[in-house]
């Protein structure tokens, strides 16, 4: 599995569609895939939040964001993402550290696979 698709129903937050990316390969490089999955969720359009943390050193560049229009992402659309809710931050924590294996295989260093493997979240 190449990546892991959250469907989000919270109004309060701005993302409908939460996309936890499982290796190094970029949303963009998989983007059918990824837009066919959408698209079988039947949600309608929305923005989409990606978790690239397990394919990226680069920790300004660890979530993205682009716009699903129900049926294809914008690919211009794609931008960084700084100020994160923790609910994203948590669901991916949560999510990585009951499914460990990917995490393993990851660019991640050891201290951070620890953190990942003993459940220890840091809000960063």
């Amino acid at each position: 599995m190449l990546f892991k698709i959250f469907s989000i129903d919270q109004k309060k937050l701005k993302y409908k569609y939460f996309v936890i990316m499982l290796s190094e390969v970029k949303p963009y490089e998989i983007i059918d895939k990824i837009e066919q999955k959408l698209r079988s969720l039947k949600k309608g359009k929305g923005l989409v939040l990606f978790d690239l943390t397990l394919g990226n050193l680069n920790k300004d560049a660890r979530y993205i964001e682009a716009t699903f229009d129900g049926e294809n992402i914008d690919i211009w659309s794609f931008k960084i993402v700084k100020n994160v809710p923790e609910f994203f931050k948590k669901k991916s924590f949560n999510y990585l550290a009951k499914n460990y294996k990917y995490v393993e295989s990851s660019f991640l260093t050891s201290a951070e696979k620890f953190r990942f493997k003993n459940k220890i979240f840091v809000n960063n």
